[in-house]
């Protein structure tokens, strides 16, 4: 129970900085030049639509053009945690530990610079959140809880130093629904009152308000409405995703097994094998059909 709560924490840990709206005005609240935030949308963008390797391109440059942000290292990160997810192996380990290297060399160096604050805290929780999904992949669960934890506590300076970032409240959300649910399963742990309503409504914000985080809040919010039992409420959610990011592979698998679960059968027949044409070469598409 708790390796699958803390694989699901570290799943969606990985998709709140990973997967970017269509919004690439590079307006943001962070405080961070226009130039680099839309190449940040830019290059995630490209992550939810599974074109890893443009990725891997694209934060290549931006590490050239933006020589002292953290930005480029992360985002070469986050493809590779997300390939590698994708396909449940380890084809870019080397070249994921390279890049961590690299963000934590800079992350030192820019830690005093008081004008970025806001955005180096939210690169560091997605720093620290890839790196407990990559702890948990390995085993360690307890390492992977702690940077889960310091992962957390950036975004939380996140929302204290920027507090029109609405992104950040996917991950209070999460943090209000899921720890309600656990405390409720888990024999012994302490509670402290049912926020799934209240983190409900933080997820909604982030998926509407966001500038980084409407695709993965709504995949995150169509898992809180199964887990609620509101099966609609997930089916619409999954098809909103669809009609944005239609090759998502996470999304398709979710709305396939929504549509079974419903039994509309031909539907979800429909969008396996769609999945299968997306991603002929990944194991759990073809498991799924």
């Amino acid at each position: 129970m708790i390796r699958h709560a803390a694989l699901f924490l570290l799943c969606t840990a990985l998709l709140l900085p990973g997967l970017a709206s269509a919004r690439t005005t590079g307006e943001n609240p962070l405080g961070v030049p226009r130039a680099e935030f839309a190449a940040a949308q830019e290059g995630l963008d490209l992550i939810y639509n599974r074109h890893y390797r443009e990725a891997l391109q694209h934060f290549e440059r931006v590490g050239v053009d933006f020589p002292d942000s953290v930005l480029g290292p992360v985002g070469r990160e986050i493809a590779h945690q997300a390939s590698m997810y994708e396909r449940q192996d380890y084809s870019a380990e080397r070249a994921y530990l390279s890049d961590a290297g690299d963000a934590e060399a800079l992350f030192r160096r820019g830690a005093r610079q008081s004008d970025r604050a806001a955005w180096n805290a939210f690169l560091r929780g997605v720093h620290d959140g890839l790196g407990a999904m990559y702890s948990v992949r390995k085993g360690d669960n307890l390492g992977a809880l702690n940077q889960a934890w310091e992962a957390l506590e950036s975004m939380k300076k996140v929302e204290r130093l920027a507090p029109d970032f609405h992104d950040v409240k996917l991950a209070s959300g999460m943090y209000d629904y899921w720890r309600t649910v656990y405390t409720e399963r888990i024999p012994g742990l302490p509670s402290f009152g049912d926020k799934r309503e209240q983190g409900l409504r933080l997820m909604e914000r982030a998926r509407n308000e966001g500038l980084l985080a409407p695709a993965p809040a709504s995949l995150v919010l169509t898992y809180s409405y199964l887990e609620k039992g509101d099966v609609d409420a997930a089916l619409a959610e999954a098809k909103w995703n669809q009609q944005r990011y239609p090759d998502n592979l996470l999304n398709l698998m979710v709305l396939g097994r929504i549509q079974r679960r419903k039994q509309l059968n031909s539907d979800a027949l429909a969008t396996f094998e769609y999945a299968v044409q997306t991603a002929p070469d990944v194991p759990g598409a073809w498991f799924a059909l």
